[in-house]
Order: structure tokens, then sequence, then C-alpha cells
């Protein structure tokens, strides 16, 4: 690994240090203005350069992600946005594809739109653009969920309103399953087909019906049509702005069930509690319209914006600062996790679509755009929990959790017996207090056990056997236990 470091010729000094302010290493160069640093560093791990000569001085984040997992877990997923042409130019293949690769997620949900496919009414054909996404994707290994939505006004003309009018009729909801069939006939990595985007939304659905039972005809016809061709390509129906329980009654007592492989929501939440009490709402809707069983849920939406705007919706999604989304990731990767309906989790997003932090759309990103000091993609903390978390998780389920006080716990373990347990003081996303509590926590002696924060840094390398105490705060922690062999 190498940082590249350019300026006026002078004595450049440097060093690298971690979330936690440590040193983790330091150096300098005598009379030269363009320097590539290779700092030794003993860990994976997120860590922040820093950069001096003279009076001139620059610092970037960067990130050494650990072996990758030796099984991947497909319950971790990301949104991008490389199937847009609009995105192309905020989201090169060849420098973020890598990036969002190399932090362990294997699905990706991503988008290729109708009219960029059907530019005329007997025309559909995939946008050499999205054959490029395409092939970067596949050559990453990743899966893909497609979005399959937003409008045709140019084929579609009378019965558009504008660009997100969805299909109406019998045939713009023919030619909505061509133009589904013609994106999957080039892209065999796709898995499954998300039907339109916030159907429930008005801002998203501009015809006269954002109801539950006018979205079951469309997901209807695009069962019937796409399994006819693909028939092991899954259907995921839903896709809704937040978890509205009275418009998924109406999609059921549609008969919208009998054509749906999965059941996505965009969860957006400013808390954990509120973010169960929704999934287990809608889980619980589900068995008691499929009797008594659950159908797999993906939350196919969420993540947290660090941004300076306030929402007069109660800023739902938005956080203060890039370490509030960093934890916040943790909290909801895992409380995702533990909760048995869910089946997949797609983190919104893989990268900032701007650099101006009023604009609260621009900051879901994991990784920041480029600035003019920093030419690359800096990871964000974020990116760092992601990765860790990844690590710590990939293969493991949920073997036991708790809500004593205000302290939420959950134990994962895998099939070898190592055991995972995530900690943390309940608060919302944004809550900036340092509330502090000391948990009990027992070692055994056939563990090796250790204690990482929620950006998998050490706290403690070895917790010696028998009871010990923890602190926990609204950050999370981690205590790694890894079975000793024999």
């Amino acid at each position: 690994m190498s940082i590249e470091v350019s300026g006026d010729p002078g004595n450049i000094k440097w060093e690298v240090t971690t979330p936690s302010k440590g040193l983790a290493a330091a150096g300098k160069t005598l009379n030269m203005g363009s320097i590539s640093i290779k700092p030794a560093l003993n860990a994976a791990g997120y860590y922040t350069i820093h950069a001096k000569n003279g009076d001139e001085s620059v610092q970037a984040d960067f990130l050494v992600t650990g072996q990758m997992p030796t099984q991947p877990d497909t319950f971790f997923g990301v949104s991008t946005h490389w199937g847009k042409s609009s995105f192309s130019e905020l989201w090169p293949l060849a420098e973020t594809v890598p990036l969002v690769s190399e932090l362990g997620f294997t699905r990706i949900r991503d988008e290729t739109a109708w009219a960029s496919v059907q530019p005329s009414a007997t025309t559909f054909r995939v946008p050499e653009f999205a054959l490029e996404a395409t092939s970067a994707t596949s050559d990453a290994n990743f899966s893909q969920m497609l979005v399959a939505g937003y409008g045709n006004p140019g084929v579609f003309s009378k019965q558009s309103k504008d660009g997100l009018t969805p299909p109406v009729n019998n045939a713009m909801r023919n030619d909505f399953v061509e133009y589904i069939n013609t994106v999957l006939d080039k892209n065999p990595r796709i898995e499954a087909v998300e039907v339109w985007n916030e159907f429930n939304r008005p801002q998203r659905n501009t015809s006269a019906c954002q109801s539950g039972k006018c979205y079951a005809k469309l997901v209807a016809a695009v069962y019937d049509g796409v399994k006819a061709k693909h028939p092991e390509v899954k259907i995921v129906a839903g896709n809704t702005s937040t978890t509205p329980i009275p418009w998924f009654s109406e999609f059921i007592a549609a008969g919208g069930l009998r054509h749906a492989d999965a059941i996505s929501t965009h969860a957006y939440s400013n808390d954990i509690p509120t973010l169960l009490k929704n999934i287990d709402a809608l889980d619980d809707l589900l068995r008691k319209n499929n009797e008594a069983k659950s159908i797999p849920i993906i939350v196919s939406e969420i993540g947290l914006s660090n941004t300076t705007s306030k929402s007069p919706a109660g800023d739902v999604g938005r956080v203060a600062n890039e370490r509030q989304a960093a934890a916040g990731l943790v909290e909801i990767l895992t409380s995702l996790k533990a909760t048995p309906a869910v089946a997949a989790v797609y983190w919104y997003d893989a990268i900032d679509d701007g650099t101006a932090l009023s604009d609260a759309q621009a900051h879901y990103g994991l990784f920041r755009q480029p600035s003019k000091s920093v030419s690359a993609f800096q990871p964000k903390q974020a990116a760092g929990s992601a990765a860790s978390l990844i690590r710590l998780l990939s293969g493991f389920e949920m073997t036991s959790s708790s809500f004593e006080g205000d302290v939420r716990s959950f134990q994962f373990t895998n099939p070898s017996g190592d055991r995972r347990t995530v900690m943390w003081l309940e608060t919302p996303f944004a809550d900036s207090s340092e509330k502090k509590e000391n948990v009990s926590f027992r070692a055994f002696p056939e563990y090796d056990t250790s204690l990482v924060d929620f950006l998998g840094e050490p706290m403690r390398n070895e917790l010696g056997v028998g009871s010990t105490s923890i602190q926990v705060t609204t950050d999370p922690v981690i205590v790694v236990e890894t079975r000793r062999t024999k």
C-alpha cells in the first residue's frame, strides 16, 4: 500500500493515526515535493494520514481491510448507482467497484431504467453504460438485485405525467416486463427483481393510484412474465417508502403474496426500537396471511446520512457526523441480522452523491467524493465499521439476545463454536450523549477472548478467564471469542 503526497519541494513530515488518536506510523523526507508514503502498519483498520510541509498540511482517511471471510455472507448487501448513466461521473467504475468489493459485500442493489432500455415502441436493448456496469460488477463477483422502475414517457406519452409514472394498463405492463427480461438476458448475475421503487410514495409514483391494490396488478404481471423466461429469478415486492402496514394489507388482500418470493421495505428509522417494531409488525402481517409461516423480508434500503440538513419529517436517517453513522451502521446491521424474518439487508448507499453537507441525500455513502486536496474516494468511518462487522459476523447466526436497562446485546455463534457479542447503550442514532454503563462479562478458558470497538480497533487484546467488567457506551463494542483448538 502506498499513499501519494504532492506539493512544493520541502521537508515533508507525516504520521498515521487511528480513530482513538493512537500513533500507528510516522516518518519524514527531505527536499522532496512529491513522495510515495508506504506506512508499515501492524493491523487492518481505519486510519488517518497527516502530512505537513512547512505551513501547508493535508490529511486523508484510508482503510486497511483484513482477510476476506472464508464463507461470504449473502446477508450483507449495498445499494449502488452504477446502472444509471447520470451517475457515471460520480461513480466511475474502475475506481469505485474495487472499493465496494474490498469491504466484503457480495450483493448489490442497482438499477437500469425502463426508458433507457426501451427508447422506442419496438426497440429493446441494454445501453452501453449498463453493459459496462454489468461487466465490471460481474468481474467483482457481485450478485445483483435489479430495481425495475421509473417510467417511459417517451413511448407512453399519453399515459405518463412524467418519468415517474408506472405502468397503468396492459400495454405498458407488457412492455415493462419485456424491458426487465431484456436486462436479465444480458446479466446472469441478477438473482432477484424488485418491482418499482417506492410505489406507495407520490414523489416516486405520479400516477393516479399509489395503493397496494394497484401495485398488486403490476407485481402479478412482472411475476408471470419474468418467471416464464427466467424461472430462477426471484420477484421481490414492496420496495416501499417506510413500512406502511395498511398499504401492505391492501397488497395482500389483492392477492399480492401469490406473486412474490420475498417482501422488501425501506426501513429508515431514528433508532433501533422503531426499526425492530416496524419489521416485527410486517412479519406478523405476513405470517397472519401465510399460514403462520414467515415470508423472507429484505430491507432493501436503510442508511444514515451525516448532514447539517434538518428535515421537517423528523430527521429520519440523519445524523450529525460520520462517527454516529458508523456506530449506527453496526447497530442496524447487527439488529437485522439477529431478526430471523430478515433474509438480507442493503445498506444505502456505497458512495456519497455530492460534497455539500447541507444536502442530506448526498451523504448516505460509505465513501466520500474526491475533494480539491484529496483526489481519491476516501472511506468514511462507516466503511470501516462495515468492513469490520462483515468480517466478524459472516457465517454467524444469532443465538441469544438481551435488553436490560439501556444495554442491548446480541450474541452470534458460527458452526465452529466461535462467538461474537455485540453490545451498546440504546439511544437514537443522532444522540450525542456520553452515557456509560459497566457490564459484567464472563470469559471462558476454552476461548481466546478480546474486545474491539465498532471500527474493529482493539480495546483489550485479552480478557482474562472469569468475570470481567466492560464499559459500554452508545458506540457499540464487540467481544470476540475464538474457540481454542485442542
